[in-house]
């Protein structure tokens, strides 16, 4: 997918990553790991980096809202997502979420952090970071445009 121009210069609003203060982030965590159990057993996308032993992986289930980011590899690398709401024209920049944790980790997203509109189509770019970032990995970037509708996994055609 090409990248639109518009949507790399958005500034960051809000960031998510393993800077969080460490109760906060554990608390986001758990919850998710426990509420969310039920729904990650739905209809859901997945995405790896686009390098040739793919060390990132997001997946995203729309019911519930959930974003897992992993890092799959001990390689060294981060792993970054970044999410845009695409549906309406200017595309709304939404989360950045970083994992630096190391092979095997991931880190995540629900509903009660940001409610994505049902039936909106969203952005992911997925990339490795050099270490903890913020230098990108050539070559490692990859995007979808999924849609956010419950019970089901739909693709985004025709929105740009």
């Amino acid at each position: 997918m090409k990248q639109a121009s518009k949507i790399t210069k958005l500034p960051r609003r809000k960031q998510i990553g393993v800077g969080l203060v460490t109760s906060a982030a554990t608390v986001m965590l758990s919850i998710t790991a426990t509420s969310t159990a039920h729904a990650e057993d739905g209809p859901h996308f997945t995405m790896n980096t686009n390098d040739d032993n793919p060390g990132g992986k997001v997946s995203f289930w729309p019911k519930g809202d959930i974003v897992w980011l992993n890092d799959t590899q001990a390689d060294g690398k981060g792993v970054e997502l970044d999410i845009w709401d695409v549906t309406d024209d200017p595309d709304t920049y939404g989360y950045g979420l970083t994992n630096v944790l190391g092979n095997g980790t991931r880190t995540g997203l629900a509903d009660y952090i940001w409610n994505m509109p049902e039936g909106h189509c969203f952005r992911f770019r997925i990339r490795l970071l050099n270490g903890d970032g913020p230098e990108v990995v050539p070559g490692s970037t990859d995007n979808a445009q999924w849609m956010n509708k419950d019970g089901s996994a739909e693709e985004c055609p025709g929105v740009s």
